[in-house]
This record gives structure tokens, sequence and C-alpha cells, in this order.
């Protein structure tokens, strides 16, 4: 049994400073360039960096505005699995548009999904705001794919089988934002113990937030067995 560590990339620059807020919203919503000197990804490649000294492995999701440079994508898929992070789902041929962009750049190695959003807002341009779940693993069905990984908030519902496609309902959630106090690193360390349980992250929340930070130290400082969605 084991902690599976889900990472959602979610923001291309990240928010913590004006600039980086304003170059974030134009790159999810204005197609604004991937420029590395500008910190396109660098709170991942941050993240990333710590996992490999840690030789800790994760599943990181991404969209179509958090596709990496080459170099990265190497790097990650050498110890790494990768998901795809669903932005828009209203209908398949967006969400198949969208996907087959990913999964190219990961050299097809694309096994899983998971949605952008629980269905309080709207994220980004042309971001389908309700989460369906139901619809997330009949697209899975159609592609394929093994696993869809929920957004779920109560990390107590565990993993089932939905027309052949495995159903991660919720997760662990890193930020205490969305977590109840009853969850702690404590209870999360035990009940891996048993069962293959999900820690959702965001790398900016690694990067900015220490809460979110002291947490995940703790967690991948533990010495618990780790492991990706497919193993």
């Amino acid at each position: 049994m084991a902690i599976i560590l889900r990472i959602d990339v979610d923001n291309p620059y990240g928010y913590h400073t004006f600039w980086r807020k304003v170059l974030n919203y134009l790159a999810l919503n204005y197609n604004f360039p991937k420029i590395d000197a500008l910190g396109y990804l660098s709170h991942l490649n941050s993240l990333l960096r710590d996992l490999e000294e840690r030789d800790v492995p994760a599943t990181f999701f991404f969209k179509t505005t958090t596709i990496p440079n080459i170099e990265m994508r190497s790097r990650i898929l050498e110890m790494h699995e990768v998901g795809f992070h669903a932005v828009r789902t209203r209908s398949f041929q967006e969400f198949l548009k969208d996907f087959q962009k990913v999964n190219k750049a990961f050299k097809g190695l694309v096994s899983g999904l998971s949605k952008h959003g629980s269905g309080e807002w709207v994220g980004e341009r042309g971001h389908t705001p309700e989460y369906d779940p139901e619809r997330c693993i009949r697209y899975a069905k159609r592609l394929g794919l093994k696993y869809f990984s929920g957004n779920g908030e109560d990390p107590r519902v565990e993993a089932t089988v939905v027309d052949g496609i495995v159903y991660y309902p919720s997760a662990f959630w890193i930020s205490r934002r969305r977590r109840k106090p009853q969850f702690t690193i404590e209870w999360l360390l035990e009940e891996s113990l048993r069962r293959d349980i999900v820690v959702l992250l965001h790398p900016h929340e690694w990067a900015t937030r220490s809460q979110a930070r002291r947490d995940y130290e703790r967690i991948v400082s533990c010495g618990e067995k780790f492991k990706t969605f497919i193993g």
C-alpha cells in the first residue's frame, strides 16, 4: 500500500506577484508564449528537482497551457507518470483535441486523467466549470485510459472500478483550505499502510504557501512507500 502523489500543473507562471499574475492570466486566456526566462513553469521545475533528489515518483497532470519544454518532459518521463488535466469537457470533441495535444507531447504515454476545477468557478478561457465524474469516466473509457482521479475532499472514500476504469473519487488535499481538520498528516500516513491513497497538490502552492510546503515535507520525508497511479 502506498501514497500516490497527484500534481496538478494548473498555472503556467503562478500568481504570487503582480507580474506573475498578469503573465499567468495572459497565458491561460490569450495564448501568451511559454517563456522560461519569464518563469514559465518555474514552480514545477523546482518541485520536480526536489522529487528527483528524494527519488520519489509522482503523477503530473498537464493542460495544453502547461506543457513543459522538451528537456523537462524528458526528465518527467524518466521516473514519473503523466496524466491529462482536462479543462474543456462539455463535448468529447473539445476534450479529445486537448487530450491529443498533451498526449502527443508526452510520446503517447498519458494513461489517465483528472478534471480542472470542482464546479465552483471558471478558471480560464474555454473552461467547463461543471464537475461531472461520470462524463470524465465515459471519456476515459472511449480513449482506452486506465483511471480517473476525482476532486472529492473526503479521503476516506476509497477507489472503485467503474466500467473498467479505476476511479479515485477523492484525495487528501495538501491545501488545508480544501481539507477538514480531522484529516491530519498522521491520519494519512496510517491510512496509507492499508491502501493506496491519493495526495493532491499544485506546484504554485508548494512554492508559495508555507503550510503546503510544511505538510509536503512531512509526507515525503516519512519514509513511506510512494507510487504512481499505474504503479
